[in-house]
């Protein structure tokens, strides 16, 4: 379902073992998967060449290949779940007055990300943003709670947050 985007100029190992995949709007994808029923599971991490071998989505390839899908599809909605409850303003293990970011800009939220939180890899955000997929980041283990909610909209009144609820959270 994914297709790895051919790198210039980068390793042959690279291409392999840390992809890049083209993540633009398909019509076409869209009806096949459609025409499968209403429920379609796939695994993340992995795409294929232009020679159709496999090559991997490297360090949060999961979420990636969960944003690269969104995008193509053209989804309402992208539902990260995790074992934390969103992104916190500190790591909540080792700052116990954190608070939980309820609302963040996609652009506030790649910037916590490429500081090294642990909850989103970057790259999943660019396919989100770019075609202003609301993403959501949520636990499996206490589903009930909101989480955080990455848009364009967030930045308009800046990050909602609330403070940390359980220590055994992370960003990790």
């Amino acid at each position: 379902m994914l297709k790895a985007d051919e790198r210039r100029g980068g390793s042959a190992k690279a291409s392999v073992l840390n992809a890049t995949c083209i993540f633009s709007p398909d019509e076409q994808f869209r009806e096949q998967l459609n025409a499968l029923g209403q429920v379609v599971i796939t695994q993340g991490f992995i795409a294929s060449d232009s020679d159709n071998n496999t090559v991997l989505l490297g360090r949060g390839g999961s979420d990636t290949s969960a944003a690269y899908l969104a995008a193509k599809l053209g989804a309402e909605r992208l539902e990260i779940w995790t074992d934390v409850p969103g992104l916190f303003s500190a790591n909540p293990r080792s700052t116990p007055s954190a608070r939980q970011l309820r609302a963040l800009h996609y652009d506030e939220a790649q910037e916590i990300a490429s500081s090294g939180a642990k909850v989103l890899h970057p790259r999943c955000i660019l396919p989100a943003r770019q075609y202003q997929i609301p993403l959501h980041v949520l636990a499996t283990q206490v589903p009930d709670l909101p989480g955080t909610v990455l848009s364009a909209d967030a930045g308009e009144a800046g990050p909602r947050s609330r403070r940390c609820a359980s220590r055994r959270a992370s960003p990790s």
